[in-house]
């Protein structure tokens, strides 16, 4: 299923990502890893350039982004990361697009990129978890029926029923093919 996610980060700062940043508690490859959960809506198909610009001693979170009327952030309690100090600050420009399964690095073109820009492999996927179950059912005097349980787990960006919906609409194309 189509969804968001982070592609790349410019960290001010931090040149690659086996840096650790003044101030603050994580390195860069902890933000990296922390700004991989972040989940997101994006309404265009374009690259988004999301700010952060945090100073002072605090906990950042990911409602600390600059707001952007083309993304909207599904899980604004989500901590990036953690200012020890008073004089820390931490400034990044989050680069965001929308895509589907999981995509890594190497299998994006290779475009050339602003000095200081950390590309990430991505997890687009809304869904975090699909369970199924199957019960015994009785209706009537027939015993041999079985009912299937779903237990579908998104992100928030997308409600279970319209994962599923989306998801039969896909195996039923396949299907016709």
């Amino acid at each position: 299923l189509p969804g968001a996610a982070a592609v790349g980060v410019k960290i001010k700062g931090a040149s690659h990502e086996f840096m650790s940043i003044q101030h603050v508690k994580e390195d860069v490859l902890e933000l990296i890893l922390n700004l991989k959960k972040i989940r997101l809506k994006v309404f265009t198909d374009d690259v988004v350039r999301l700010e952060l610009n945090v100073h002072g001693e605090k906990i950042v979170k990911a409602g600390d982004i600059t707001k952007n009327s083309q993304v909207e952030i599904a899980n604004p309690e989500l901590e990036i990361a953690n200012i020890t100090d008073m004089a820390g600050s931490l400034e990044a420009e989050i680069f965001v697009m929308r895509g589907m399964g999981y995509e890594t690095i190497e299998s994006r073109e290779s475009e050339k990129h602003e000095i200081g820009y950390i590309e990430m492999d991505s997890i687009f996927s809304p869904i975090f978890n699909v369970g199924i179950n199957i019960e015994n059912t009785r209706v009537g005097k027939m015993t041999d029926w079985d009912k299937l349980i779903l237990d579908i787990t998104t992100d928030g960006t997308i409600e279970a029923e319209d994962a599923f919906k989306m998801s039969a609409k896909i195996l039923i194309e396949q299907f016709e093919a």
